[in-house]
C-alpha cells in the first residue's frame, strides 16, 4: 500500500445498536465519507484518500466486521449497514459521500434515508434480475475454513468474474494469488474474506429492488470503469434511467479496482463533481 503525506487519525462514533464504527480521518474542507469495497478494509483506500485530502476532510470508515470497527452481530441487514453510515454523516457533517462496488449499494441506500447534497459511486454492486451471482458463496466460505484462501480467491474470481483475470488458466492464478497473499498477514485476509457473506446478504436484499431509486434526492455521479465487466456497466446505465439527478461516467483503461489501482484519476472525476 502507498503511503500518504497527510496526517491521519482515527475516530469512533456509536451506532444506533450500539456497535462502534471506527474511521480514519485526513484533509480539510468539505467533509467526503469513503465507504470501501468488499473483501477490504478503509486502509486500503488510504492512496485514494490521499488524492482527495487537498480539496475535502476525508472520513474512511470501516465497514462492520473489519480492521476498526465492531463485528456485524445479529439481524444484519441494509438498514442496520446504513445506521453506521448515518451515524458517522451525523457526526462529521459530511454531506457528500462516495462509495465503491458494496460500498457504492449502502451509498445508494443511505441517500434513500439520510438526505444528502451529492453522492458518487464506482461500479455499485446492484444486482438485477440475478447480475450479481451467489451460489458460489458455500464452496468460497468452505475454502476459507480449510484455510485455503488462494482456493477461496480463484473460487470468486472464476464465479463473479469481476476482472478479465478470470479467463486465466487456475494454475496462473494460484501462482499470482499466493505470491500477492503471501506478502500480507494470511489470518487477516481470511477475517476479511469471511465479511464475504455479509454483503451477499446486502446484496440479495436489495435485489431487483432500484427501482426506489428514483426517490433518491441528492445529485449522484456514477463512474465505472471502462474494462469492469459489463454486467456493472449495464446496471450502471440502468441506475442512470432510474435517479432523476444522475450522471453516468465511463473511465478509460479502468477495471473494478479503478479506486485502488488509478486513485488519481477516479479522484480526478470527483473534485469537479463535489466542488
Amino acid at each position: 500500500m502507498q503511503s500518504t503525506s497527510h496526517v491521519v487519525i482515527t475516530g469512533t462514533v456509536t451506532s444506533a445498536d450500539g456497535a462502534t464504527i471506527g474511521y480514519r480521518q485526513l484533509g480539510s474542507g468539505p467533509g467526503l465519507i469513503i465507504v470501501h469495497g468488499g473483501l477490504t478494509t478503509s486502509q486500503d483506500y488510504l492512496p485514494f484518500a490521499s488524492v482527495l485530502a487537498d480539496k475535502f476532510t476525508v472520513y474512511l470508515p470501516d465497514r462492520r466486521g473489519r480492521g476498526l470497527s465492531d463485528s456485524i452481530g445479529e439481524d444484519w441487514g441494509l438498514d442496520k449497514a446504513c445506521e453506521g453510515l448515518a451515524a458517522l454523516i451525523k457526526k462529521t457533517g459530511a454531506t457528500f459521500l462516495f462509495g465503491h462496488s458494496a460500498g457504492g449499494l449502502l451509498v445508494l441506500e443511505t441517500a434513500l434515508r439520510t438526505p444528502m447534497a451529492k453522492v458518487a459511486v464506482y461500479d455499485p454492486a446492484v444486482s438485477i434480475q440475478g447480475s450479481i451471482p451467489t451460489a458460489w458463496l458455500a464452496s468460497f466460505e468452505a475454502a476459507l475454513n480449510k484455510g485455503d484462501v488462494v482456493g477461496a480467491t480463484i473460487i470468486l474470481l472464476k464465479s463473479v468474474r469481476l476482472y478479465k483475470s478470470h479467463a486465466l488458466p487456475v494454475w496462473i492464478l494460484r501462482l499470482i494469488i499466493r505470491f500477492i497473499v503471501m506478502r500480507g498477514d494470511v489470518e487477516e485476509h481470511k477475517k476479511v474474506f469471511m465479511t464475504a457473506r455479509h454483503d451477499i446478504a446486502l446484496v440479495e436484499e436489495a435485489e431487483s429492488k432500484c427501482d426506489a431509486y428514483q426517490e433518491i434526492t441528492a445529485k449522484v455521479l456514477m463512474l465505472g470503469g471502462a474494462e469492469s465487466a459489463p454486467f456493472l456497466l449495464d446496471t450502471m446505465a440502468i441506475l442512470h434511467r432510474i435517479i432523476p439527478d444522475s450522471t453516468y461516467v465511463v473511465l478509460p483503461k479502468l477495471d473494478h479496482s479503478g479506486p485502488e489501482d488509478a486513485p488519481a484519476v477516479v479522484a480526478g472525476a470527483l473534485k469537479p463533481f463535489f466542488n
